[in-house]
């Protein structure tokens, strides 16, 4: 069941990936709210999951190919009143000796370095007067082979990242086939978002078969990300049901070769 409960989380994760890695910060994530609407990006697939909660809170990475050598951490957070329809402000926020405040939105939204330093550690929260913990994987990150337009995937061919031997959650290789990056293919009918999923033990490679590109035409443009992702669900005192969680996560883009 825990396999099950952090597979269907990081699918979550890469599913929701999709119109914030095409279109920068999503509309979910600009019209929050709670009654009848999708909450934002990080919860939308774990809400309907899980079933409905009274916030979030937590460390995020997303890097692409190219800038995968360069580690960054935000930490994100909004948490809902009584009526679920406006933001309110739970105190500070600690995670680790990082302290994140709310800002006058009462969202709790910052870059900060000192978050890079608690991927691959065992990080405590502070949420109120609950203490979460649990293990913070460390940033992902594309090994081979080159990942860019220029390059080709396909079946029986391997990628490989750098495995982290403290994950026992497992790797979310998602694939994606985005129509609207492949003008050509979807003039020929092929003009729905195609995304793949595969759930991997963290042994840091996978050797892809003909199954994982279901739909995808030959010659196409595809999305590969990496996710790795530990999360915890806490009660506030006053009842709030809240989803704590930290993840990484990196995106190549390969021309798919069928043969």
């Amino acid at each position: 069941m825990k396999l099950i409960k952090i597979y269907l989380f990081l699918l979550m994760v890469g599913l929701s990936a999709v119109s914030c890695e095409k279109n920068g910060v999503s509309e979910l994530k600009e019209t929050a709210k709670r009654s009848g609407v999708p909450i934002p990006t990080l919860l939308q697939y774990y809400n309907e999951i899980s079933g409905h909660k009274d916030g979030y809170c937590g460390i995020e990475s997303f890097a692409t190919y190219a800038t995968q050598d360069i580690e960054r951490a935000n930490f994100d957070g909004r948490f809902w009143d009584n009526g679920n329809n406006t933001l309110k402000s739970v105190g500070s926020i600690a995670a680790g000796s990082v302290v994140i405040n709310p800002n006058t939105q009462n969202t709790y939204t910052v870059v900060n370095d000192n978050l890079i330093g608690l991927y691959g550690e065992t990080v405590t929260f502070k949420i109120e007067t609950k203490t979460p913990s649990f293990y913070v994987p460390h940033f992902i990150r594309f090994e081979s082979p080159v990942m860019t337009q220029n390059s080709t995937l396909g079946p029986n061919q391997t990628i490989t990242w750098n495995k982290d031997a403290n994950n026992t959650k497992g790797v979310i290789i998602k694939i994606t086939y985005h129509p609207d990056d492949n003008t050509t293919h979807k003039a020929l009918g092929y003009d729905k978002i195609i995304i793949h999923p595969i759930l991997v033990s963290d042994i840091g490679q996978y050797t892809f078969a003909a199954n994982d590109f279901p739909g995808i035409p030959d010659g196409a443009e595809i999305d590969i990300t990496l996710i790795r992702a530990n999360y915890d669900r806490i009660t506030l005192d006053g009842g709030d049901d809240i989803l704590v969680y930290a993840y990484t996560r990196v995106r190549g883009t390969v021309m798919y070769d069928a043969n």
